[in-house]
């Protein structure tokens, strides 16, 4: 009891379920430090609402927003149930659809440069040809920039990006934009970083059963968009 609020074994499973632990998993000690975390974090939350932090909309938008995310989740593993396994056949057409990941994997070396894109004007660097020219010219406007190697596995980039950068010339300047940063780079190497098959299989099962749920789920959201009266617009 917590101020004569019951923590109850819901309460503890749903703490071992956020830890990712199977329930059958969890042991004395195990139960001991859910507990404790329990009651931290009720102790956090009662002085909150003390403090009558829980008035600012913000945070009330946020407190909402987490159990959406609880709730949606549960509910897409629903909508998706119980995936089949994938067969050897689809493990092969999956690692022939996405050959980065597999047998075309491979780890760039990138001389780079990352600026920020918000207050980089447009045209800036259109002209730079080199690494030299790039550092040159954020230099002279004044813009703070990062420059170091990096390496970029072809399996684990977005695959439009792990695309585009398998197709730059080694030693020529590129550029491309990474979300709130843009990277202009030079690819100084290339190392094959391809597993063997039978990890690759295995791998790409798995890809191939994620990939079905994704494209269940965007199903089973269209059929809820149809029926939803979803409009755009401000509230008045």
């Amino acid at each position: 009891m917590i101020d004569s609020v019951p923590v109850t074994e819901d309460d503890l499973q749903a703490e071992a379920r956020s830890a990712g632990l199977p329930a059958d998993a969890i042991d004395a000690a195990t139960r001991k430090t859910l507990l404790a975390q329990v009651i931290d974090r009720r102790l956090l939350v009662g002085a909150a609402r003390a403090a009558e932090i829980e008035r600012d909309p913000v945070l009330r938008a946020a407190v909402q927003r987490a159990g959406e995310m609880v709730t949606a989740s549960v509910m897409a593993q629903r909508l998706v149930g119980r995936p089949a396994p994938a067969s050897v056949a689809e493990a092969r057409r999956y690692m022939a659809a996405n050959p980065l990941r597999f047998a075309g994997r491979q780890i760039l070396v990138v001389d780079a440069i990352e600026v920020g894109a918000r207050g980089l004007p447009e045209g800036l660097l259109d002209n730079a040809d080199s690494l030299k020219d790039v550092a040159s010219t954020l230099d002279r406007v004044r813009l703070p920039f990062e420059r170091r190697e990096r390496r970029f596995d072809s399996a684990t980039l977005p695959p439009e990006i792990a695309r585009q950068m398998a197709r730059f010339e080694s030693g020529r300047l590129f550029r491309l934009p990474m979300g709130a940063t843009v990277l202009m780079g030079v690819v100084t190497g290339r190392q094959s970083a391809a597993a063997p098959l039978p990890a690759q299989l295995a791998a790409a099962r798995d890809a191939a059963i994620a990939a079905k749920q994704e494209a269940q789920l965007r199903t089973a959201l269209a059929a809820l968009r149809r029926k939803a009266d979803v409009r755009m617009g401000e509230t008045p």
